[in-house]
């Protein structure tokens, strides 16, 4: 765009070569970001917006796919948009911004905004929630008049789907900003051979409830100002997931690297209007004398609650902790072993698991030593937020199964629900009292008895 220096043709050569082909290299052919972070993902995809917005203004030729690669990187925020508005954290976060015309968060409606001008796409308009100011810089009165063309409406296609390349299933009880929605990490920690930004949250879940962030990502706080605090925002105890033995399902190597690269694999997948079927184990913790398989099961019943089945398969007596993190709500710990966590609006999700074997529940909130219970919404910043922690100490095979109960009405006490066992003492269902229900699960199929 500067033709009178004299290297600007080899500038824009090289420029467009490169581009192209670390597309190729780094886009998953779902269009997820390899790094395994939302962060760096809304930076590649906002860094390829532009590319194609100067390439079409200096009238040079792209290669046909590249358009349709930036929508897929944009489709995929809006799949894992939170019901508030905002893009949920995953792997590492420091807040880079290509352009930063407007000073925002984690909200992305400026590139939802350029990209439904550019695209012409009415579900990226309504992710927008408006004309934002990047369409007035960028593209000028034409971008105006194509947005406000546009007839604002979510997306035509489930509100539920899973990325298997990029390692992300999205659970979406419908598109309003009051509805409920999980994301289930399903990939690999970040890119092939070191891990870049990406953190050991193998199959850790995050969820909002009414449209209010519940179950969270820690964040990253810092990459090399402070080494303890790098090393736990990415490790596994930061995460909503089963720790084993008290170790990560890597171990770091450098602020930026892992030894090792575990591996998920993403068993099935079903959505359906009554009911989205996610099943995904890792490798993590074949390193340990006994090595332990992590298989999670997510169940969700639409629209009202999630079940999450955790089993883990091995031969010798193990800690196990399963953990869920926060966002800073009121967490208390009630009738054994319910949880009960309360939004802002006074909305509750009550947590509670089924376990075959005695439980050890705990609250964790700021702590120091060992570091738990810690939050960052952005970089350089942290707080206390609750970890909730169910520990064990069983002989493997075994198998844990957690109810995610969202409770509009606030109750103060838990409602009545009961695990169903099978003949090896294993929990194989739920049983819902008021309103009568049945859910129970074998190893691949799910049924749901109403009355």
């Amino acid at each position: 765009v500067f033709p009178e220096f004299r290297d600007a043709d080899r500038w824009r050569d090289v420029a467009m070569r490169v581009l192209v082909s670390e597309c190729d290299a780094q886009v998953c052919r779902d269009g997820v970001h390899f790094e395994c972070s939302s962060c760096y993902h809304r930076y590649v995809a906002t860094t390829y917006l532009h590319f194609v917005l100067l390439a079409e203004r200096n009238r040079i030729e792209l290669p046909d796919y590249m358009s349709d690669r930036v929508q897929q990187m944009v489709q995929f925020l809006l799949a894992i948009r939170r019901p508030d508005g905002d893009i949920p954290a995953l792997g590492d976060d420091d807040g880079g911004c290509v352009l930063p015309l407007q000073k925002r968060s984690n909200d992305e409606r400026g590139l939802f905004s350029v990209a439904a001008s550019r695209f012409r796409r009415r579900d990226f308009a309504w992710a927008a929630d408006g004309l934002a100011p990047d369409v007035v810089w960028l593209l000028g009165a034409d971008g105006i008049d194509a947005f406000d063309a546009l007839d604002p409406a979510p997306p035509a296609t489930s509100p539920s789907c899973v990325f298997p390349s990029g390692g992300y299933a999205s659970m979406r009880s419908d598109w309003t900003s009051d509805g409920h929605h999980a994301i289930v990490d399903i990939g690999p920690i970040g890119c092939p051979v070191s891990g870049g930004h990406g953190h050991a949250d193998l199959l850790s879940i995050q969820c909002s409830v009414f449209g209010e962030p519940c179950l969270v990502d820690a964040g990253t706080y810092s990459y090399t100002g402070e080494p303890q605090w790098r090393d736990y925002f990415r490790s596994t105890a930061a995460h909503s997931t089963v720790i084993v033995d008290g170790i990560n399902q890597a171990d770091p190597a450098g602020p930026f690297g892992w030894r090792g690269q575990p591996r998920v694999k993403l068993r099935e997948w079903h959505s359906t209007p009554e009911f989205d079927f996610l099943d995904a184990e890792h490798n993590g913790y074949l390193s340990l004398p006994d090595p332990v398989v992590h298989r999670r099961r997510v169940i969700f019943v639409k629209p009202s609650y999630w079940i999450v089945v955790d089993d883990l398969a091995g031969a010798a007596r193990h800690q196990l902790d399963l953990t869920f993190q926060f966002a800073p709500l009121k967490v208390t710990l009630g009738q054994h072993p319910w949880a009960r966590a309360e939004t802002p609006n006074g909305r509750v999700l009550w947590v509670c698991p089924f376990p075959a074997a005695p439980v050890q529940p705990a609250l964790k909130c700021g702590e120091l030593s060992p570091i738990s219970g810690w939050i960052s919404e952005g970089y350089g910043a942290r707080q206390p937020a609750p970890m909730l922690i169910y520990s064990f100490v069983v002989s493997l095979p075994w198998r844990i199964v957690t109810l995610l109960l969202p409770d509009r009405q606030g109750l103060s006490s838990p409602p009545l629900v009961r695990a169903i066992y099978d003949d090896a003492g294993q929990p194989a269902g739920i049983a819902f009292e008021r309103p009568r229900r049945i859910v129970r699960f074998s190893d691949h199929a799910v049924s749901v008895e109403r009355d």
